[in-house]
């Protein structure tokens, strides 16, 4: 069973690349968000093609402090199924997702019983990271492909359903490093999300299940804000992991708008840096006070995700090829 926290757990999507030979700010900072040496990740290298892209993190993880690591190969949708990966993923404290080909990952996983047990883990409190494709994948609409380029034209996004972890944040990655503002802007355009989230190579994006995060690593967040992310909201929105805004249109459901992609473009986009929040509700910079409160509640779920498992360490299991 797993159990319910008093607020989701951590989101955070990395733009990819981020470092793993130095200080690895990144990775560190989830290893101790989902409970220091108490944390048990598991992690899902299905968008890669790389056989040892699972062991890789695995070795990562373990040697950022987790008590325990481990790989799961998912390579048909029947694999989604499989009693054991449930398990794994109700007994983990963080989930892992690597990066690769995001429609890959949606093609084996969507709509299986890991799938789902994903989705109630993370209402239950588990902390879900993504870099490169597993952040993009966290969308309920995702980006799958698109052309770069600062200035926004229609037709230059294929948009295609993703995860759910967030249906009203709208994530691209590698943002600044392969000029991906303009692609973000067409997908917004299209209503899918009242907020797109543009993420820097090593750099992620710190949610702490109410709205707000933290920009962690070594570049920048930019983040666009839609007419939609000022609506109205209900108690149910307030309760999605990236903050209650106004309610987006499935990707079957979205049409290119030459007027809203006009207005979208003429608008301004938030940058932010290390060590700066947001607030996704209130549309604006988080002040000192505010980014302590954060980081408090993200401290807090860390020792809760701990003490959920008191049992002893295990040796991790070797990873399975993805």
């Amino acid at each position: 069973m797993i159990p319910t926290f008093r607020s989701r757990g951590v989101l955070m999507p990395i733009g990819g690349a981020e470092d793993k030979r130095g200080e690895r700010a990144v990775l560190r900072r989830f290893v101790e968000a989902s409970g220091g040496e108490g944390a048990r990740i598991a992690v899902i290298p299905t968008a890669s093609r790389l056989r040892d892209t699972g062991q890789t993190y695995v070795d990562l993880f373990r040697d950022l402090g987790a008590c325990e690591a481990r790989s799961l190969a998912f390579r048909h949708p029947e694999d989604g199924a499989r009693a054991e990966h449930v398990q794994a993923l109700r007994d983990a404290t963080g989930v892992f997702m690597t990066g690769g080909n995001q429609s890959r990952l949606t093609r084996v996983l969507l709509d299986t019983p890991c799938w789902e047990t994903l989705l109630s883990a993370h209402a239950g409190g588990t902390n879900v990271a993504g870099t490169s494709a597993g952040a993009a994948v966290m969308s309920s609409t995702m980006i799958a492909s698109g052309q770069s380029g600062l200035r926004p034209r229609l037709g230059m996004v294929s948009l295609q359903r993703g995860f759910g972890l967030s249906s009203r944040v709208l994530v691209d990655q590698h943002f600044s490093q392969r000029e991906r503002l303009g692609r973000l802007i067409t997908a917004l355009s299209h209503g899918v999300a009242p907020v797109g989230l543009g993420v820097d190579e090593d750099t992620a994006a710190l949610f702490d299940g109410h709205g707000r995060f933290e920009v962690v690593g070594s570049g920048t967040v930019s983040v666009v804000r839609t007419p939609a992310a000022d609506a109205p909201r209900n108690g149910r929105d307030a309760d999605q992991s990236c903050g209650g805004l106004g309610r987006p249109r499935r990707a079957h459901d979205a049409t290119e708008d030459g007027d809203a992609l006009e207005a979208l473009a003429a608008g301004p986009v938030t940058v932010l840096h290390a060590g700066q929040g947001y607030d996704l509700r209130l549309g604006r910079a988080l002040d000192s006070s505010e980014l302590s409160s954060l980081r408090a509640t993200i401290t807090e779920g860390a020792q809760q995700l701990a003490a959920r498992d008191p049992s002893p360490c295990t040796p991790s299991s070797s990873p399975e090829s993805p």
